[in-house]
């Protein structure tokens, strides 16, 4: 089965070549003479672990093990560790700490975390420090009665779900195949089927953390540890090294988008705001999308994803997307029978390559699809030149529940993300990105300005300055304190939430 997608036909599943997916790092790592030449202070790490792989600025392939796989947000890392065990995440996190035997006591070095690379604000990059990529941690084994699997901290989407597909089950993803998705679940895991089965972070059912000590801890021994896993673990209390999760029967599900001219945006978000978001079923997750199509012009388009409950048929479905559709004058419409594998991939072709490319993004939150956000849509159209493009994440559903054994406000919000590239050639402070970060704030300005904007309600598509006591609540944010004292009191993992160190 293809899709057409902006204007590109994508391939099925099966023809997705291996290099599309942000494969694990497989080049030779530094030499000894060359990581005594750029960070001689990690020759103990190498001495306790030989075949350790180490990537330092002057190896051949640092560059490329850096780059992948997404857009250059940060300044370079002193080195770029890949460990692959338990083992090897502790003598790292013991290095960082100053711990090893040999270091000047009180010593540290910055470290950031990184499995898919996809954050938002460069979180996943520490700047003339550390980054410790999981990628090599990458088992997935399918439990004897298919109901959990247990995933290594370095798998990617676009691994899982085909796997989980060939034992005829399925678990909730986020937006695309190179998503890593440990990191993506433990920072909530809002994504295109959260309205069906709930928030990523719901569907732990154990975790194992490496600490900043070296100490390997299971979430089965500490219950306020595992509550705070489950939707603040992504980076603050240790390294997440394996999740085991609960797998559901593979659904069915229409996939696709709905496309309607950008001028229109205002009628369109207004008709659907009045006459079909309150009672917007658990079935549909829909998010928005505005961007330049090819051949086509810039469009507001619908992702549209149905998923079946049990054993209903795709009726329903169909009913839907012709209510959506009729809406306004749609001139796309791609929407197919599929799966959760193929659909994940076609997510793909919203986005080019942008591995090394300068970018920037913006994450204002809204309440509602309403005609104001719809106004400022048609008024402040994207870009011709580079790349830059708008969208929302529609939280709604199942997640909408209650469920105090998760760190996680459960609360309906719209989280718009406004991202902009220029291509790989081009400076951070050049001419291109002056364009993009006009667009992007200009557009959080106008969101700002009506009235419309409210705090922040998604971590992962958040600045690092967050305010933890109104995210999740003074009483939660105090617990998540308290674990961050417990399990990292010097605050090794500064990356992620700095605000959770007092």
């Amino acid at each position: 089965m293809k899709f057409r997608l902006l204007g590109q036909e994508m391939p099925d599943i099966m023809d997705i070549p291996t290099g599309s997916l942000a494969a694990k790092p497989q080049a030779l790592p530094s030499t000894r003479d060359e990581l005594s030449n750029d960070a001689p202070e990690l020759l103990a790490l190498l001495d306790l672990s030989p075949g350790i792989l180490i990537y330092s600025k002057s190896s051949s392939n640092f560059h490329h093990i850096w780059l992948s796989p997404t857009c250059r947000l940060a300044g370079y890392p002193r080195v770029i560790i890949c460990p692959r065990s338990e083992f090897e995440v502790s003598l790292v996190l013991r290095l960082a700490s100053g711990l090893l035997d040999g270091m000047t006591k009180g010593s540290r070095l910055p470290l950031a975390i990184r499995g898919g690379g996809h954050d938002s604000f460069g979180r996943s990059s520490a700047a003339d420090g550390i980054v410790l990529d999981t990628r090599h941690l990458d088992t997935i084994e399918m439990s004897d009665d298919a109901q959990t699997v247990l995933v290594g901290s370095g798998v990617l989407a676009g691994t899982l779900l085909p796997f989980l597909s060939k034992h005829g089950v399925f678990a909730p993803v986020g937006y695309c195949s190179t998503v890593g998705y440990a990191g993506w679940c433990l920072g909530g895991g809002f994504g295109v089927f959260t309205a069906s089965y709930g928030a990523g972070a719901e569907g732990v059912v154990s975790a194992k953390l490496v600490t900043a000590d070296g100490r390997i801890v299971r979430s089965e021994d500490d219950p306020e540890l595992f509550w705070g896993l489950r939707g603040a673990g992504n980076g603050n209390f240790g390294v997440v090294t394996e999740l085991r999760i609960k797998t559901y029967p593979e659904p069915k599900i229409l996939g696709g988008y709905i496309g309607f001219p950008i001028a229109d945006a205002e009628a369109i978000l207004g008709g659907f705001r009045e006459n079909l978001e309150d009672g917007i079923p658990d079935e549909f997750n829909g998010d928005i999308i505005w961007a330049p199509v090819p051949g086509v012009g810039p469009l507001l388009l619908f992702m549209y994803v149905w998923t079946a409950k049990g054993r209903d048929d795709l009726t329903a479905g169909w009913s839907y997307m012709r209510r959506i559709e009729a809406l306004g004058n749609s001139v796309l419409n791609s929407i197919t029978e599929t799966t959760p594998a193929q659909f994940l991939h076609t997510l793909n072709g919203t986005f080019k390559d942008f591995t090394g490319a300068p970018c920037y993004v913006q994450s204002p939150t809204v309440a509602t699809h309403s005609r104001e956000l719809g106004r400022i849509i048609a008024a402040r159209p994207v870009l011709s030149s580079g790349h830059a493009v708008g969208g929302t994440h529609f939280v709604h559903g199942v997640v909408e529940k209650d469920n105090p054994s998760v760190a996680l406000p459960n609360t309906r919000h719209i989280t718009i993300t406004l991202f902009g590239a220029a291509e790989k050639e081009h400076a951070n402070d050049g001419p291109e990105m002056k364009l993009v970060r006009e667009w992007i704030d200009g557009f959080a300005g106008d969101v700002q300005a009506a009235g419309i904007a409210l705090p922040p309600s998604y971590v992962s598509f958040s600045k690092s300055d967050i305010d933890l006591d109104k995210y999740y609540g003074e009483k939660d944010a105090r617990r998540l304190r308290a674990l961050k004292k417990k399990y990292d009191a010097q605050n090794l993992f500064f990356m992620a939430y700095p605000t959770m160190h007092t």
